[in-house]
């Protein structure tokens, strides 16, 4: 079982070494017309 676990985890290990890297946008909106308007919205998002 040891095995086993050991080898499934350098899989995951082996597997996030080749992947892509991953960009992500962040839009925030700090101004709502019907909603309260948020302290920090940079920050928050």
């Amino acid at each position: 079982m040891k095995r086993f676990i050991a080898i499934i985890l350098f899989c995951i290990v082996a597997l996030s070494a080749f992947a892509e890297p991953r960009n992500a946008l962040l839009i925030a909106n700090g101004q709502y017309q019907k909603f309260s308007k948020l302290a920090n919205p940079v920050s928050e998002a």
